[in-house]
């Protein structure tokens, strides 16, 4: 079953996301595979159980995304996928900083857990 719409806030982030993957990726000279295109395709459309045919074009038609706007989201997709590949190393070493900011809330359920006890 597919997944809600996100708040647009939320959205608006997906959306610059999107803006700087394709900046990033036309900068680094990035080639798209054909193969992984399909391969993202295939894990899209299994995420949201579109898997038939007939549920792809129903909702496609439904949404107005129709084929081209799918077709330009899974390529957006797969240049995030490669250019996480490409920068590996520089996510890994920056990833223990993100984690521990987003951390805050789990460190406030402790403290208010501690605090009641």
């Amino acid at each position: 079953m597919s997944m809600p719409s996100p708040p647009l806030p939320v959205a608006r982030k997906h959306v610059l996301l999107d803006l700087l993957v394709a900046a990033e990726h036309e900068r680094l000279g990035l080639h798209r595979s054909p193969a992984r295109v399909d391969e993202v395709a295939r894990w899209v459309r299994a995420r949201h159980d579109l898997m038939r045919p007939a549920e792809l074009h129903d909702f496609l038609a439904r949404s107005g995304l129709g084929p081209a706007g799918f077709h330009d989201r899974i390529r957006a997709l797969h240049d995030l996928s490669q250019l996480q590949e490409h920068h590996r190393a520089r996510i890994d070493q920056r990833l223990p900083r993100y984690r521990a900011v987003f951390g805050v809330r789990d460190w406030l359920l402790r403290r208010a857990m501690e605090a009641g006890q």
